[in-house]
């Protein structure tokens, strides 16, 4: 259903006159791992389209996250003449269309990109002067909420910071420590590990052997569930922590197995205003309402304004089903907040 609604928007948007409508490139990784979001971001993204077709055109374009097909992504947008660009959900392939379309000299094509909270927006505008933008949460702030409200949990314990090495692990334990460390709070240890290991016994030895009681994981959430376990079996007393990618671990294999006490911390939900109606015509007692659904409908209602091709989207406000937003001078529109959970019966539950 949802796809045979998206086909039939995007193919009517597409249509008609484009003299006074704004033309819009929604660039989505309908494949891969992110692709269930996605697509939610896209059928989200479609239905204020089919609101909004007086207003504007989308033209979908699927990808955006792969480095190796980011050229064909960014020369269909240039034949498609778009105006303003909404997505990727990843900050290297919005970063890269952002500067695709801005580099020639011609007309600004500002790219909004969803989700993504990354540090690197900041320099991408201030020194590359690109017009990119962000709907999410301030990049720090994940690190900010581990400390206000993961770190004190551990009641004193002396604790470890361990990450996978990777992009988002290593800046999020380097964020972590940072904040610690100008709050009082220092780690006894600083680890990092062989990601998608079947076992992290070593590791737990070594952390043990720091001094360690306590340990918060900075890594994807299949890492996050081995530690997890082992830590849970030979340091049961241990508290253990990760980011908002641990959100995912009820999901993985063997995670009904884990006992209660996993904490982490997710987004709050997005909030409809109370007389919101997304679409002309759709059941909202049937619709299965979520955060990316709504996240691609307000960039969509965003995106449609003839602000965009005139000065651009700091110094507006625009109403959406969820409010007012607007963009802050760093070129983001922070909509949610983090909040701290903990793993309760296989499924997460907000911390009191």
């Amino acid at each position: 259903m949802a796809r045979f609604l998206t086909i039939i928007a995007a193919i009517f948007i597409w249509s008609g006159s484009a003299s006074a409508q704004t033309k819009v490139g929604l660039v989505l990784p309908l494949e891969g791992s992110v692709a269930v979001p996605a697509k939610r971001m896209e059928f989200g993204a479609m239905l204020a389209a089919g609101t909004l077709r007086d207003e504007m055109r989308v033209k979908l374009v699927s990808g955006g996250c792969d480095d190796e097909e980011i050229d064909n992504k960014i020369a269909t947008l240039k034949k498609a003449d778009v105006d303003i660009v909404v997505g990727p959900p990843c900050f290297s392939g919005a970063l890269a269309i952002a500067r695709g379309l801005n580099q020639d000299g011609g007309k600004s094509v500002p790219v909004i990109a969803l989700s993504t909270r990354s540090s690197g927006m900041e320099r991408a505008r201030s020194y590359d002067g690109l017009p990119i933008f962000e709907i999410s949460p301030p990049a720090r702030s994940e690190a900010a909420t581990v400390v206000q409200n993961i770190l004190p949990r551990f009641n004193g314990e002396p604790f470890a910071i361990v990450d996978d090495g990777s992009v988002y692990g290593r800046g999020l334990a380097d964020a972590v420590r940072l904040a610690a460390d100008e709050a009082g709070l220092r780690a006894v240890a600083n680890e990092n590990f062989r990601p998608l290991q079947r076992s992290q016994v070593g590791l737990v030895r070594r952390l043990a052997a720091a001094g360690a009681k306590a340990v918060f994981i900075a890594a994807e959430p299949e890492d996050v569930l081995t530690i997890t376990r082992d830590i849970f079996q030979y340091q049961p007393t241990w508290q253990v922590a990760g980011g908002e990618a641990a959100r995912l671990v009820p999901f993985l294999e063997g995670a009904n197995r884990l006992r209660d006490g996993l904490l982490a911390i997710r987004l709050s939900e997005l909030k409809l205003l109370p007389d919101a109606q997304l679409g002309n015509g759709v059941d909202m007692e049937r619709l299965d309402v979520e955060d990316s659904l709504i996240l691609g409908y307000i960039a969509i209602q965003i995106a449609s304004t003839q602000a965009n091709k005139e000065s651009g989207l700091l110094g507006n406000s625009f109403d959406t089903v969820i409010g007012p937003i607007r963009f802050s001078a760093d070129g983001r529109a922070s909509v949610q907040a983090f909040e701290p959970i903990v793993m309760r019966g296989g499924e997460w539950q907000p911390l009191p």
